[in-house]
């Protein structure tokens, strides 16, 4: 009713979000007392609230692929409505090796301080989880000041065919992603700082992780994306190249320091490293900028890879024990 700007309607709209943010809140809260206050999330509860928040990031991984598919549908085969070419004529694009690289980059670090933060947790590191988490959230923060100068600076909108309607939904619910993930990890700040969080029992954290590390990735398809028409290398993300290289030498170097040493799976990382060093041989020349990307993507698939193999070894020897 509201879209259609009947009387009333933005009451409507207004009370049924405020009855589903009450809704989530007194949900949620429950389940903090149930697992804090009283210890009701055995290791087989705990196992159930992963896997069922692995199907949400499953859903949610479906649900931007619409977007990326309306992108790629419009984009590889435009029609003659748009004139037949992509972007369609009289769209001033923006270019993507500006605020939407520095916007990348800002996103991967906190994707780095986000793993800082479980390593410390781990640790029982208790203050300097804190400090990663709040590390975390002020890149979070910046990243989405950074995304509104972004929209205010479009030279398109929204009702601008089908390039502003596939742009702004697609990094609308990006941006919408990550405040939500921003308060996610606030939340699990403060419960570090009460000291709610242990190394043994750190759930809610965890699937905080997972979101953020989904949002990362999903940011990295999206400037996948908007790079795909531009080829112009400057100065500007020269400098940001060789910010984000101290980055991927220090994340490679925490994740092999903490990561466990799985020897049933340990040849598949092995290959990993090896296809690394092929890769930055054979494309180091051409494009030295988007190899620190992909290489940085890489570590992370690798390092999600053998977590998760670790999670369903773990998963398995519960099972096993409770048979």
């Amino acid at each position: 009713m509201y879209m259609h700007s009947f009387q009333g309607g933005a009451t409507l709209l207004s009370l049924g979000l405020l009855f589903i943010l009450y809704t989530m809140f007194v949900w949620w809260r429950d389940v903090l007392r149930e697992s804090t206050l009283e210890g009701h999330h055995t290791k087989v509860v705990q196992l159930g609230l992963r896997y069922g928040f692995i199907l949400f990031i499953v859903s949610e991984v479906m649900f931007f692929f619409a977007f990326f598919w309306a992108f790629f549908h419009s984009s590889l085969a435009p029609t003659v409505e748009i004139g037949g070419i992509w972007p369609p004529k009289g769209i001033g694009v923006l270019d993507p090796w500006e605020i939407p690289f520095l916007n990348t980059l800002i996103l991967l670090s906190s994707g780095a301080a986000v793993t800082w933060a479980h390593h410390a947790i781990l640790a029982g590191k208790e203050k300097r989880a804190v400090y990663a988490l709040a590390a975390t959230v002020l890149l979070a923060l910046v990243f989405t000041g950074f995304q509104g100068m972004e929209y205010y600076q479009a030279p398109f909108t929204i009702s601008d065919s089908i390039y502003g309607s596939t742009f702004f939904l697609a990094t609308g619910f990006h941006g919408f992603h990550v405040i939500i993930g921003t308060l996610f990890l606030i939340i699990c700040g403060i419960r570090q700082y009460l000291g709610h969080l242990t190394k043994e029992h750190h759930v809610g954290f965890e699937a905080a992780a997972w979101y953020w590390h989904f949002v990362d990735v999903e940011r990295k398809s999206g400037l996948r994306n908007e790079s795909s028409k531009t080829k112009r290398i400057g100065l500007f993300q020269r400098i940001t190249a060789a910010l984000l290289l101290p980055l991927i030498i220090i994340y490679k170097k925490v994740s092999s320091t903490f990561l466990p040493n799985l020897s049933l799976f340990w040849h598949i990382n092995e290959g990993i490293e090896e296809i690394m060093a092929d890769y930055v041989h054979q494309e180091m020349t051409r494009n030295w900028i988007l190899v620190y990307l992909r290489l940085f993507l890489l570590i992370v698939i690798k390092d999600v890879f053998l977590s998760f193999v670790s999670f369903l070894n773990k998963s398995k020897n519960l099972m096993d024990s409770d048979s």
